[in-house]
């Protein structure tokens, strides 16, 4: 489900169930699309309701290489809200697969979706990486 926020610059993205890499690239598809989508408007995905264990690393590169085409000219910040240490670890080797992919986004896990959109709209970039899980 798709949420816009164009007055915080947000694009809020809750994603349930056990999506496929294709689910999430439709997802991605439609919110470019979307007539209140801006380039350049920042992400909030919250994974609190997923379940993302069957995505493997290649659908992670795939997905990787799918988002550096759709937004390739866009600085944007991007913040996962996960609540395990199985979307923990995801979230990380997907951090890990973007940046190495050279797409030019800043990406920070959260806890809380309050933390998140704290960092999505403040001036500056903060640490706000989750430093692990309990």
């Amino acid at each position: 489900m798709l949420t816009f926020d164009p007055q915080a610059n947000i694009v809020y993205v809750n994603i349930v169930g056990s999506p496929t890499p294709t689910d999430i690239q439709r997802l991605i598809a439609t919110q470019v699309r979307h007539p209140d989508y801006k380039d350049g408007m920042n992400e909030l995905w919250d994974f609190r309701e997923a379940t993302m264990g069957h995505i493997s690393e290649q659908d992670l590169r795939l997905l990787a290489d799918f988002v550096k085409e759709t937004f390739y000219s866009v600085k944007k910040r991007i913040a996962f809200v996960v609540n395990d240490s199985l979307s923990f670890g995801m979230g990380r080797m997907w951090i890990t697969i973007a940046e190495l992919s050279g797409a030019d986004h800043d990406r920070r896990l959260f806890e809380s979706v309050d933390a998140a959109k704290s960092w999505l709209i403040s001036p500056t970039p903060s640490e706000g990486f989750v430093k692990h899980l309990k």
